[in-house]
């Protein structure tokens, strides 16, 4: 380094100790003799220094830190038998993705999990979360049959919902292959209100608005 980038780490790099005080530490160009007996001395070879495995926290940490108000929720309803990982973790990463990034299941497992801090926050094994998991966790859910169109399913989901949690103005949040005229007016009808996804080939029917 020369002087000046020299007397920015002097400024600025500082080694907190236990006790939480703090101390200065001197740094010296590479080409420089160190003495080896000073404790304070701390060498920094800025060519070797790089930077590995980058992962997404901060989005991470939000959706953690909300999910946490709905965990015991879910501690009681899906930890019932032992797992290698909790159920309630692995809806909590089903959960997280669809706030950040949503994917299936098996983009989940390749490439977005991986690339997040979600492993250390939540305190998950690595090499412990996989679609074959991740599809475990959606089918311990009530479930239709596999053959089963999902905008069929619409009314189902309606009148399981009201008998099992009461007849409310609730706000119906949706992707769009549940999305057709008749499930909407259901909903209306219920005087309900929804958050959908729209097929694009309707978008231009609501540009102008």
């Amino acid at each position: 380094m020369n002087h000046s980038a020299q007397a920015c780490w002097l400024k600025t790099v500082e080694v907190f100790q236990g006790q939480g005080e703090s101390a200065q530490l001197k740094l010296f160009p590479s080409q420089a003799e160190v003495p080896a007996d000073d404790p304070e001395v701390a060498c920094v070879l800025v060519k070797r220094v790089r930077l590995e495995r980058t992962r997404q926290f901060g989005a991470c940490w939000l959706g953690w830190e909300l999910w946490k108000r709905l965990d015991r929720f879910f501690e009681q309803a899906a930890d019932r038998e032992s797992a290698d990982v909790p159920w309630s973790l692995v809806a909590a990463v089903l959960a997280i993705n669809r706030l950040c990034a949503p994917g299936s299941e098996l983009a989940v497992e390749q490439r977005w999990y991986p690339s997040t801090a979600l492993g250390d926050l939540l305190a998950i094994e690595e090499g412990k979360i996989n679609d074959t998991r991740l599809y475990r966790c959606l089918d311990r859910n009530e479930t239709f049959d596999g053959n089963r169109a999902d905008v069929s399913t619409m009314e189902s989901i309606l009148r399981m919902v009201e008998r099992k949690y009461g007849k409310a103005r609730r706000i119906w949040k949706m992707d769009r292959g549940i999305v057709s005229e008749e499930n909407l007016q259901a909903i209306r009808n219920r005087g309900g209100q929804y958050l959908v996804g729209t097929p694009r080939s309707q978008m231009k029917r609501f540009e102008a608005e």
